[in-house]
């Protein structure tokens, strides 16, 4: 299943609730939600936000937090109802709300948005409520943890969502050093690698991993759009446990990341 499948699949229907937000962006919240597939409805104009009861025929939400009064509304409303919520603002607006954003019911877009963005974090947001409803799925400190070394920002917001929506915890990094030091640092069950990234290629965070007692344990699988026999040969002689080329079925991965987990237990 391509990311443009999933995401197509998962929006299709899905009501969403837009406030808060001046004319001209409220528009443009609502023609890509709209392009996407989902329904979107504004139910305020900047500096308003609806009352907790109108949010119920929702399936999520989409807030802008720039105003004082809208602001608020995300901790009043969201407080008081799980709802799943994208939050648009800028960094000073989004570091007063960290503790709602924390949620992995939350997302978050900084301004300047793309309307590409703002459907991916949708995505993200209804795949994460869609695991916890269909699985009863708690992200507790005692769940499998996952690093996942990816720097295209698409496919990463894809895998995350993936691993989230199935009860694995997910630390995202970007290039293969952080890969690296994250590993040392977390001691992580699964690490997901892409073979391309800036400063460690996947082969050279692999072998580096797999030569040192301390993280040769943890279960390395190599995720990437390369299907070349002579790299899938080579990350498997370095060590690793599973190779998935892109793009994949994301029943497949979970799949296969809960055979490497119950051999991890096991071990």
């Amino acid at each position: 299943m391509t990311l443009q499948d999933a995401v197509t699949e998962t929006l299709r229907g899905m009501r969403f609730a837009i406030f808060g937000f001046e004319p001209q962006e409220a528009s443009r919240v609502r023609s890509a939600l709209d392009l996407a597939g989902a329904r979107a409805n504004l139910l305020g104009r900047a500096a308003a936000h609806p009352r907790l009861n109108s949010l119920a025929m929702f399936d999520a939400c989409v807030i802008d937090v720039s105003h004082a009064e809208s602001a608020e509304a995300p901790a009043d409303l969201l407080a008081q109802q799980e709802k799943p919520a994208i939050l648009i603002g800028n960094n000073g607006e989004m570091r007063r709300l960290a503790s709602i954003i924390a949620s992995p019911a939350r997302e978050f877009v900084l301004r300047p948005w793309t309307e590409e963005e703002l459907v991916l974090r949708a995505f993200r947001v209804l795949r994460y409520e869609e695991g916890q409803e269909s699985r009863g799925v708690q992200l507790t400190r005692g769940a499998p943890l996952a690093v996942l070394a990816e720097d295209d920002r698409m496919a990463e917001l894809l895998v995350s969502s993936i691993l989230r929506s199935n009860g694995i915890r997910c630390q995202v990094v970007s290039d293969g050093h952080e890969a690296l030091e994250t590993v040392r640092k977390l001691k992580p069950d699964i690490l997901l690698l892409d073979v391309s990234m800036p400063k460690m290629d996947g082969f050279q965070v692999l072998s580096a991993i797999k030569n040192d007692p301390s993280t040769s344990g943890v279960q390395v699988v190599m995720l990437t759009a390369s299907n070349a026999e002579d790299d899938i040969v080579r990350g498997f002689r370095l060590g690793a446990e599973d190779y998935i080329v892109k793009p994949f079925h994301p029943h497949e991965m979970v799949a296969r990341l809960k055979r490497l987990l119950r051999r991890r237990k096991a071990a």
